[in-house]
C-alpha cells in the first residue's frame, strides 16, 4: 500500500511516469478502505486465522485478499486519464473488461443504472455491487477503489483466481447468511474458466488490455530510488493498529 501511495505522490509532483502495478499477496490480508473504522473488525480472529490486517490508500469497503492478482494504475489527467471520479472510473474500467474479454470472459455493461441488488450495511465490498464493478450475470467479478490527490488518480482492484468464502466471512466478521450471499453473489476465475488461470496469464491480460485501450506501450521497470525512500517512510499510516 506505502509502494503504491509513494507513485502516486510521485507522478503528482511529475516525477514518476504513469504506472500499472501488478502484484500478489504474500498471506491472506484483509485491506480495509481509507475511511473505515478498524474498530468493526475482530483483530484477534483474523490473527488466529493467519490473516493479515492493512489499510488501503483507497477508498471504499473492505477487500479480502488471497488467491488473487492484484493491479494499482496510477496515472492523471495529464495522460488522459478524465478529472471525474465517475468519468475515471468508467474509462479505467473499458480496459478492465478487455483484460477478462482477453481471458475468454464477457464481462457486463460497466454503466448499469438498473441494479438490483438489496442494499447491504455491511463492512464488505464484495456484498456490494456498484455501477462501476464489473460483473457476469449480476454477479460480482471485479470491484474498484479510488483515491486522486492533485491530478493523479491511483485505483486498485483485483482479479480473484479463486474465492474462499468461509475463510473471507472470517476476515469480514461476516455470519452465515452473509458469507451464504458471498458465495451466490460473487464469481472466481476459475468458477469462470474451469481452472484458476495461471498468474502470469492474468498480468499478461491485464498489460495488454491497459496498453491497447490507453494506447501506450509499457516499459518494464523498479521502483525509483526517491520512491522507496518515500514509500518506507509512509509504511506506518497503512498499518492497523492493535494487530496481536
Amino acid at each position: 500500500m506505502a509502494v503504491d501511495r509513494a507513485i502516486q505522490l510521485e507522478h503528482a509532483k511529475s516525477r514518476s511516469p504513469a504506472t500499472l502495478r501488478i502484484y500478489a499477496w504474500s498471506t491472506p490480508t484483509l485491506s480495509l478502505g481509507r475511511f473505515q473504522r478498524a474498530e468493526n473488525i475482530d483483530l484477534h480472529a483474523c490473527a488466529s486465522s493467519g490473516i493479515d490486517v492493512v489499510r488501503r490508500p483507497t477508498g471504499g469497503r473492505a477487500v479480502f485478499h488471497c488467491d488473487e492478482v492484484t493491479y494499482a494504475v496510477i496515472a492523471g489527467v495529464q495522460d488522459g486519464i478524465p478529472s471525474g471520479i465517475k468519468e475515471s472510473y468508467g474509462y479505467l474500467a473499458t480496459a478492465l473488461s478487455a483484460a477478462f474479454v482477453n481471458m475468454g470472459i464477457p464481462i457486463d455493461p460497466v454503466d448499469r443504472t438498473d441494479l438490483t441488488r438489496p442494499k447491504s450495511n455491511s463492512f464488505a465490498c464484495y456484498l456490494q455491487l456498484q455501477s462501476a464493478d464489473l460483473s457476469v450475470d449480476s454477479r460480482k467479478l471485479c470491484g474498484s477503489a479510488q483515491a486522486w490527490y492533485a491530478k493523479t488518480v491511483l485505483q486498485h482492484g483485483s482479479f480473484v483466481r479463486t474465492r474462499d468464502c468461509v475463510r473471507e466471512g472470517i476476515a469480514l466478521g461476516l455470519g452465515n447468511e452473509e458469507i451464504a450471499r458471498l458465495a451466490a453473489e460473487t464469481l472466481s476465475l476459475d468458477q469462470l474458466l474451469g481452472a484458476a488461470p495461471d498468474p502470469e496469464m492474468i498480468t499478461d491480460s491485464i498489460v495488454g488490455a491497459f496498453g491497447a485501450v490507453l494506447g501506450v506501450e509499457f516499459t518494464y521497470g523498479a521502483l525509483s530510488e526517491r520512491e522507496e525512500t518515500l514509500a518506507e517512510s509512509l509504511i506506518e499510516e497503512f498499518k492497523v493498529p492493535g494487530q496481536p
